[in-house]
């Protein structure tokens, strides 16, 4: 929730806007309740500009920031940094939402370094209109002269918020808006990598154990919020669809593994965990599932899944249907199927 001085770079002496607003015509304390809907760990990319220390313009850089509550729905707390895709931090600070009962207003308040100078500056919430809070404000220090500013955030879909910079100048050919967007961070993206790249609608043609010519059916899509993978299997045969299993892939923050939850259509529920990896340039998960069948038999699997562009190929290195006094078990029939991509 702070102003980058990275992406402005400016050295213009700053000007407040002539028009002033009456403080009974600011947002009261209660606003910052609304802000709860940026509490969260948040990133975004882009490439450096002219005048940063150390840092050569143009490189690519990631920005995180984490928004939590300091005093639960009255103050949030802002912390910030900048990194190059190299690893060096160029811009960090910390800073605080909260009502300023002198001030009759929500202040934004923050400092920070950037390329080992220091900066700080005060904004004031003047608008809210749904999604849309506007700010004025002014910065000082830093790789820039002091700077006034006008600022708009708007929260998008609840994943995204855009912030839109404007720095008013003595010379209005300097005025220039900045945009910006902080994308919610997805651990899941994170982890699951490539795997994301198997969603889509996969199929291969077999014949059943009755001769019968079936169509497998693999519909892999984004669980809500993008942070989880939904796998449907489908048989069809002569025309008639029945469901075979739903798997739902997602990430255990705390273990920091990714697991899933396997239900067969024929009672056989299960968890899974995964190991992902790349094998000759060629995507892999293996993923080990334990669980129960309907008949409450110990069911053990182990399934290699290779993505090769518009190919999937599982192979079953462990299938097993095991008693709950049997350690060895009875091992199943091994397969290797094969799916293409439906375009």
């Amino acid at each position: 929730m702070q102003m980058i001085r990275s992406l402005v770079a400016l050295s213009c002496v700053g000007l407040m806007s002539g028009v002033s607003i009456a403080a009974e015509d600011l947002p009261g304390p209660d606003a910052i309740k609304e802000m709860n809907k940026f509490v969260g760990d948040w990133t975004f990319s882009g490439r450096t500009m002219d005048g940063i220390p150390g840092i050569t313009a143009g490189e690519e850089f990631k920005a995180t920031q984490t928004v939590t509550w300091a005093v639960p729905m009255k103050e949030l707390a802002i912390e910030w940094e900048m990194r190059t895709t190299s690893g060096m931090k160029f811009s960090s600070g910390r800073g605080r939402i909260r009502w300023d009962d002198f001030a009759d207003a929500v202040i934004n308040t923050y400092m920070g370094e950037e390329g080992n100078q220091s900066f700080k500056g005060v904004g004031t919430l003047i608008g809210v209109d749904g999604n849309n809070y506007d700010w004025r404000g002014h910065e000082s220090g830093g790789v820039g002269e002091s700077v006034n500013y006008e600022a708009t955030y708007t929260m998008i879909e609840k994943s995204r918020w855009q912030v839109e910079f404007i720095p008013t100048c003595v010379d209005n050919d300097n005025i220039k808006t900045i945009r910006f967007t902080w994308e919610r961070t997805n651990e899941f993206k994170e982890a699951v990598g490539e795997l994301a790249g198997m969603i889509g609608t996969w199929t291969r043609v077999y014949q059943d154990a009755t001769g019968a010519t079936a169509i497998s059916t693999l519909d892999v899509t984004w669980g809500p919020g993008e942070r989880a993978l939904v796998v449907n299997h489908t048989n069809t045969v002569d025309g008639n669809t029945t469901p075979k299993s739903m798997e739902v892939i997602y990430y255990d923050p705390l273990n920091k593994r990714v697991l899933s939850r396997y239900i067969g259509a024929e009672g056989t529920v299960a968890q899974g965990s995964y190991e992902l990896g790349t094998d000759n340039g060629i995507f892999y998960t293996i993923c080990t599932f334990t669980g129960n069948n309907a008949m409450l038999e110990r069911v053990v699997s182990r399934q290699r899944t290779d993505h090769d562009g518009d190919t999937l190929k599982q192979e079953f290195l462990e299938s097993a249907v095991k008693d709950i006094s049997d350690t060895k078990g009875t091992k199943l029939e091994e397969e290797v199927r094969v799916y293409t991509r439906v375009k």
